[in-house]
């Protein structure tokens, strides 16, 4: 799609400065909401993860999204972080997908809707999964990762009874590319 085709502004801007700029990375931050691993585990999920799954996505953008997903994970869990694959869909339009799609390494990353106590715990991973990142990618470091680790990383498991799902429907990354 266009960016003058999408009907959705913030996407069509995303969408302008991809063509501009042509990321080898691009990874696309949202909010789920609340899950845990099932028993016996039963820890809370705070990110859930997701590299491009639709068909078409070149073989070496598969790969190096998966190395960005295991870099990420690593980032994540030395913060204090609980991470799961996210149960993403093949869909070409979800963002993970487009980019994917055109070339790019592109990961989902889902960060779990916290309790305001632990938002800032929440900000915190972020903010260093972004920076590990930038230091994987500029030092070559990303490019000695073993994609198939990815693969490792445990799926997402059910919605936390009482939890709030309300950021966990999707129109985000369905509209992003």
């Amino acid at each position: 799609m266009r960016p003058e085709d999408n009907p959705v502004p913030e996407a069509a801007a995303i969408q302008r400065t991809y063509a501009a700029f042509r990321p080898s990375i691009v990874v696309d931050y949202h909010m789920q909401g609340r899950y845990a691993f099932p028993p016996p585990d039963g820890r809370e999920i705070t990110t859930s993860i997701q590299w491009p799954t639709a068909a078409g996505v070149p073989a070496d953008a598969v790969r190096r999204s998966k190395q960005v997903a295991v870099r990420m994970n690593q980032a994540f869990t030395r913060a204090g972080a609980v991470v799961s694959q996210y149960p993403g869909g093949s869909y070409q339009g979800i963002a993970r997908n487009a980019y994917g799609l055109r070339g790019s390494a592109s990961l989902l990353v889902e960060l779990s809707d916290l309790p305001p106590e632990r938002q800032r715990f929440q900000v915190r991973t972020a903010h260093l999964s972004m920076v590990d990142l930038a230091f994987a990618a500029g030092t070559g470091a990303l490019d000695r990762i073993d994609p198939a680790r990815a693969d490792a990383i445990p799926p997402r498991g059910p919605e936390l009874p009482g939890a709030r799902s309300a950021h966990d429907h999707g129109h985000g990354h369905d509209n992003a590319a």
